[in-house]
């Protein structure tokens, strides 16, 4: 928590510090996601989130198991 603490008030920071009306923001970690988010939602501007990164829309495991019980 005090790393997803530190990264929303840096994010916080930068998206004061520039003269924007909205941010976009990229995240792909389970403590990315949060801090940029609570930044975002601190500097009260608007936001997009668009995960990125190896999130995974199914497990790799699940697929496998299926092409393998397949052959």
């Amino acid at each position: 928590m005090l790393y997803r603490n530190m990264l929303a008030m840096e994010t916080e920071e930068l998206i004061r510090s520039h003269p924007v009306d909205g941010v976009v923001l990229m995240g792909g970690c389970d403590k990315s996601t949060p801090g940029l988010m609570m930044g975002a939602t601190s500097a009260g501007l608007p936001m997009i989130y668009l995960p990125a990164g190896p999130m995974l829309r199914a497990s790799r495991m699940a697929l496998s198991g299926r092409f393998s019980a397949a052959e």
